[in-house]
């Protein structure tokens, strides 16, 4: 087709873009949408009805996509001249990857690979294949400073499920499977991929000498391609393997998921995880809707619902958008078709209000109600139900009336019918205070084990908050967000078009100068360019000169001051009325003005002409909201034009205001007092009205507006010394029993000079002990630790002894919290020194018998459960004591009856203090002692309950939480998934997980710990390849990582991991590295020590050595490598036919058995030997049998071999050739099962049994 050519009078030719296997893109003017396109049409050979299925099927599939690197498609018609179908996409500027590699970066290759990732991620999680990955259809676009990656051309993708068998796709970069017609997967596409990283970095294809497809096909089975020149040419070594890790001709071999190769290229690059909207979808598999898939989706889920097993079983689902993008009408939606299909639904909006418990609550309790069981039960319910609501229909004003209400939706949830499945429809949560918030976790938790489908609406903004916890909802939608849209996220290309649709021009004959200015100053908001461009036009900035628009700007205005001019100069023209209709709006900013409140408040008859004349100037809009018009400030920037208001108008608002509420005082007194103090009222009136008020909100515990109120009063009266000094101690206090220490800390300063105390009185010593509230930004951890010395002497000095201990006590939890607990001791000894003339005798005691807790605080110190504690309390900012607390005696108990081995007494200790306190704990002392439980549980072999501890303490909130205190306890709860032989799958998730949150912040100490024990994890599940992936990925952390412990365990995996498969070299040649990175480890004695233990485990077989082992066993510290040493001994004792070895280690293997409780897939092994020492066969033949089926299925592959190898020898020492024989064939097909996913030099060592070991 020709330039200027018309399809369908619609687009217009402007050029061809290329030629494709099914047809011909042109780039097209599209003058409906008054847009560029691209526009692809089918070729005239292709008029096949297959053909033309195939065409739609690729439109089909790239539609329903919408993700930043894959290509969007808009409409598929049909060419009416030709019968021609075609379909039109985004088009984009720039060059595809076959061009553009010879000019790109290391860095930026690995960046471009990274997207595709991603995009074959999105592809892949909708059960897609792409089938053609190739250089020609990923295409780059130029941004500032890097490219952004497209997948393109979908003609050949299809569902997963839906492969019949046909060879698809471009030969060179066709996985082995698709060629031979096999069984695929994902996995084609990661070949395909590694194919293009082996031509962007070598500049050349393998396999260009091959002469037939069949040629081609041998040399991808036998992996040639790592002999080729060009792959040898590649520079880094970690291309090569990556290219490995995709390439492989079996696909069990390659790299599993796209997820992983994400990990994989973002670990190489050392970058954050991904933009945030990314993150959460990668995290919690989450989609992104528009309203009208959505409604189908919901639709289907309720369905599912219904359809459940469990009647009590609910379902939590959340849609969450930014403010008006469309929640509440699809709720309504929804309920609509609810309602004519006769399914039983309940709708209810949450409005905001200053009551203490919201009227929602009581829609919800009498809306429940009448879908309970028509019995007595229920109308007892009902009463119940009455009697916590006045005869206004609000709740009653009563101390007890959460517990009242919390106890009456229980017993409704618990009753609610299971011969129907209600809809519950809850929209505008967001409008809920903080107690509310509170009572709708409540129902939450009552929800998900209720015949209930509970639907919630979700602000963006308070999902993204700190406070809110995903995962709490067990399917989540996010509707696309505007913000995709706003002036600041589109491209310059498009503004331009915007402009030159405003003004009748074309887009080429407006000024590009005019771009940046808009964007910058437009504030996300494409309505904002009209009055941008009234402002330009009209002060001669912006004109017309011979057919095209130029900008002449000065650069010493400010062009958005010039803005608020406009609005600010069309707000003074406004009557009073008109004035105060906008500032009510302005004040509803975050949940809009209903009218009819409006109405009621200001009582004017022409409202509704002001309400028009307010919306035709542009100051304010309104969207029909539950049946009703609610009214908003078109930009909250126009916030800035209220500050035009003078102080007389604005007392004259605020005395409406008060007038209106004030005859409704007895339930608005809040609001009522909000309005009086802003009004013109006298100081008199207000001072009066705030002690009320003030006394009204301590009294009912409405903390947040006595804090709003005490600061009024503070900040606006002339007060007495003593009167300001006692306001500003009421209002310390009260921000630190909120936990608000943020804000007292502003004040913390200003109340020790205001207030003026002797540094000698007990009250300044308080003071200054509350240091320990703030974080470590606020007042550093040495300032604290003087602070808390200082207020301890002098309660020492006063004589107060009760409160010296309290001080005294703060301190050593202080220090126990920081990671000096070994310096408590020296603290306590200091104090008894320092004040034995002055303390008296109960004083004495008192310090005698802490100290005596403090003893072994040294050793303590360097337990691993301690350390990891710290690392938790340190990204928790945890070192703040609360106020009213005293000493954790309980955990410094615990430690101590641990570190001494006492371990049953520290277990029975925790046990005790959990269910039974010693005083009231806070949510730190709370997630101490379930943390240190959970480990204890670990320990001692209970995995299922230490991993419903840890998952709890995953979902603990706590104060400051952030990603980092998570890392340890995930690391923990895979560590106990592991042992428990969870199914690896899962697993996998958790660690990808865990992996993502240490990458993220940057933790590198949790990050390497998690390595460690995901090497751990992989080698049970025999992915070798995968195993030396993360051994590497984890020396490119030894040189960040101080801590000599955990190194020493990583050293542990790699002796584990190389002894298995029978490389001391390789394990040599690591420990050397490691050395080299950390050359302060070669003084450490711990470490030479679990070097020489390792060297044991490597040396060649003697009877020499093997009475060596045994010698040395008990002193091992590491339990894996006690393990494997007894397994060495063990096996080269019955290869060897050393019967009198194998009797000297009875003793040692019923040992092992119970010290490795907590891995049950080791101590099965030492039982099953245990059972051949002792002669039990049958015993010992149905552990292995089932250690290896039930493992195996699961997806640890590797369990069985010791046990069955072991076994082997036993059996064949005893000369029992049937037993022996099973044995060996069993072996044989495990081992070459095992060897087929290690390196072919590693293999055929890996099989040979007789191995020296």
């Amino acid at each position: 087709m020709q330039p200027g050519q018309k399809i369908n009078d619609r687009y217009e030719i402007m050029r061809l873009l290329g030629e494709g296997g099914m047809g011909n893109v042109y780039l097209v003017k599209d003058f409906v949408e008054n847009r560029i396109v691209a526009l692809k049409l089918i070729k005239d050979k292709f008029f096949s009805n297959k053909a033309i299925d195939r065409f739609k099927n690729e439109f089909k599939l790239v539609s329903q996509m919408k993700h930043p690197n894959i290509i969007r498609v808009y409409d598929l018609d049909v060419y009416k001249e030709t019968d021609t179908y075609f379909f039109t996409m985004e088009f984009v500027e720039g060059e595809n990857l076959t061009t553009a590699f010879p000019t790109l970066s290391y860095k930026e290759k690995l960046e471009i690979l990274l997207q595709i990732a991603r995009g074959l991620n999105y592809i892949h999680n909708r059960h897609i294949i792409h089938f053609d990955i190739k250089t020609d259809n990923i295409f780059l676009i130029k941004e500032k400073n890097s490219y952004k990656a497209k997948i393109m051309d979908f003609g050949l993708a299809n569902f997963a499920e839906d492969f019949a068998g046909k060879v698809r796709g471009t030969l060179v970069y066709i996985a082995p499977e698709v060629l031979l017609k096999k069984d695929i997967d994902y996995r084609v596409d990661l070949y395909s991929l590694g194919m293009v990283i082996y031509y962007i970095f070598s500049n050349k294809l393998p396999f260009d000498e091959c002469k037939s497809v069949k040629e081609i096909v041998q040399k991808k089975l036998e992996e040639s391609f790592r002999t080729e020149p060009a792959f040898k040419s590649i520079q880094e070594n970690f291309v090569k393997n990556l290219i490995k890790d995709l390439c492989g001709a079996r696909k069990e071999d390659r790299i599993h998921s796209a997820q992983q190769l994400i990990l994989y290229l973002e670990t190489a690059l050392e970058m954050n995880i991904r933009e945030e909207e990314e993150r959460i979808e990668t995290i919690f598999n989450n989609e992104y809707y528009d309203k009208n898939n959505l409604l189908s989706e919901l639709q289907d889920e309720y369905l599912n619902f219904c359809l459940r097993t469990e009647k009590r079983t609910g379902m939590l689902s959340s849609v969450i958008s930014e403010n008006g993008n469309g929640k509440t009408q699809l709720l309504d939606a929804l309920n609509i078709k609810a309602q004519l299909s006769r399914i039983p639904s309940l709708y209810i909006t949450v409005e905001k209000e200053e009551s203490v418990v919201n009227l929602f609550f009581r829609k919800l309790m009498f809306g429940l109600i009448g879908f309970l069981d028509k019995n007595d039960s229920g109308r007892d319910v009902f009463l119940k139900a009455g009697a916590i609501i006045d005869s206004e229909g609000s709740f009653l004003q009563d101390k007890e009336i959460i517990f009242k209400l919390r106890t009456v939706l229980k017993e409704i949830f618990d009753n609610l019918s299971t011969k129907q499945s209600l809809l519950l429809l809850i929209d505008d949560i967001t409008n809920l205070n903080d107690t509310g918030k509170e009572l709708m976790s409540f129902i939450l938790n009552l929800a998900v084990t209720s015949p209930i489908f509970l639907l919630l609406s979700i602000d963006l903004d308070i999902v993204e908050s700190k406070e809110c916890n995903l995962k709490e909802y067990e399917d989540i939608y996010y509707i696309i967000p505007p913000k995709r849209y706003y002036v600041e996220n589109l491209k310059a290309g498009e503004v331009k078009k915007y402009i030159a649709y405003l003004l009748r021009a074309q887009s080429e004959n407006i000024d590009e100068k005019i771009l940046p200015y808009v964007m910058k100053e437009s504030n996300g908001n494409m309505f904002l360019i009209k009055s941008y461009l009234e402002f330009l036009l009209s002060h001669k900035y912006f004109n017309l000169k011979e057919g095209k628009y130029e900008f002449e700007f000065p650069e010493n205005i400010s062009y958005h001051s010039k803005i608020v001019d406009i609005y600010q100069a069309r707000f003074a023209n406004l009557t009073l009325n008109e004035k105060f209709i906008f500032l009510f709006i302005a004040g509803k900013f975050d949940e809009g003005a209903n009218y009819d409140k409006i109405r009621q408040i200001f009582n004017i008859d022409d409202l509704k002409n002001i309400m028009t004349k307010l919306q035709r100037m542009s100051l304010i809009d309104f969207k029909i909201k539950r049946g009703d018009k609610y009214f908003f400030i078109k930009n909250e920037n126009f916030t800035k034009v209220i500050k035009s208001v003078s102080k007389d108008d604005r007392q004259k608002f605020y005395d409406r205001l008060t007038e209106y509420y004030g005859n409704k005082k007895r339930r608005s007194l809040i609001t009522y007092t909000y309005c009086l103090i802003k009004s013109s009222a006298d100081g008199k009136t207000k001072k009066k009205q705030l002690k009320e008020t003030i006394d009204y909100c301590k009294e009912h515990n409405l903390n947040v507006d006595r804090k709003n109120f005490l600061i009024f009063y503070y900040k606006s009266f002339n007060l007495t010394s003593k009167t300001r000094a006692a306001i500003l101690q009421d209002l310390y206090l009260l921000l630190i029993s909120m936990g608000s220490f943020d804000e007292a800390f502003i004040y913390y300063d200003e109340l020790l000079k205001k207030i003026k105390l002797p540094e000698n009185s007990a009250e300044y010593a308080n003071i200054i002990s509350d240091s320990v509230c703030f974080s470590r930004t606020q007042i550093s951890l040495h300032k604290k630790s003087e602070y808390l010395k200082a207020a301890s002497s002098v309660f020492a000095e006063l004589g107060d002894f009760d409160g010296y201990l309290k001080i005294l006590f703060k301190r050593l939890t202080f220090l126990t919290r920081t990671g000096r607990i070994k310096v408590c001791d020296e603290v306590l000894e200091n104090e008894m020194s320092k004040y034995k003339d002055v303390f008296d005798e109960d004083t004495r005691k008192t310090i005698e018998n802490v100290r005596t807790y403090f003893a072994n605080s040294a050793m303590i110190q360097k337990s691993e459960i301690y350390l990891k504690l710290i690392h938790i309390y340190k990204y928790l900012e945890a070192d703040f004591v609360y106020p009213n607390e005293t000493l954790d005696i309980s955990l410094i108990l615990i430690f101590d009856q641990l570190v001494t081995r006492r371990f049953e007494s520290s277990l029975r200790l925790c046990e005790t203090y959990i269910l039974t306190p010693i005083h009231s704990m806070n949510k730190v002392e709370e997630l101490t002692l379930n943390y240190v439980y959970a480990n204890l549980m670990l320990r001692s072999g209970k995995l299922k309950k230490a991993y419903e501890l840890f998952s709890k303490i995953e979902q603990m909130s706590i104060k400051k939480t952030v990603g980092n205190n998570l890392i340890t306890v995930i690391s923990d709860k895979v560590e106990t998934m592991t042992n428990m032989r969870k199914t690896a799958n899962k697993v996998d998730i958790e660690f990808e997980k865990a992996i993502t949150l240490g990458k993220r912040f940057k933790d590198y100490l949790g990050l390497f710990r998690i390595y460690t024990k995901y090497i751990s994890f992989l080698i049970g599940t025999g992915r070798w390849r995968d195993v030396e992936i993360n051994i590497r990925f984890a020396m490119n952390l030894i040189g960040k990582v101080s801590n000599k412990d955990e190194i020493k365990r990583f050293l542990v995996s790699l002796a584990y991991y190389h002894y298995i498969i029978k490389d001391p070299e390789g394990y040599f040649s690591f420990a050397k590295n490691i050395l080299r990175a950390v050359p302060e480890l070669e003084n450490s004695a711990s470490f030479k020590s679990v070097l020489g233990h390792n060297e044991l485990l490597f040396s060649m077989y003697s009877r020499e050595n093997s009475e060596m082992i045994l010698d040395q066993v008990q002193n091992v510290s590491s339990r894996v490598i006690r393990a494997l040493l007894m397994i060495k001994y063990l096996n080269n004792s019955m290869n060897n036919s050393d019967n009198e070895g194998l009797k000297k280690a009875a003793g040692y293997v019923t040992d092992m058995k119970n010290l490795l409780i907590d891995m049950p897939y080791l101590s099965e092994y030492f039982f099953i030997i245990e059972c051949l020492i002792n002669e039990d066969y049958v015993s010992s033949m149905r552990a292995t049998v089932e250690l290896g089926k039930e493992n195996y299925q699961k997806g640890y592959v590797f369990d069985s071999y010791f046990a069955i190898l072991t076994s082997f020898f036993y059996f064949k020492n005893r000369s029992l050739y049937r037993n022996s024989e099973f044995f060996e064939e069993k072996l044989n097909t495990l081992s070459s099962k095992l060897a087929a996913d290690m390196p072919i030099e590693k293999r055929e060592s890996f099989q040979d049994k007789y191995w020296v070991i």
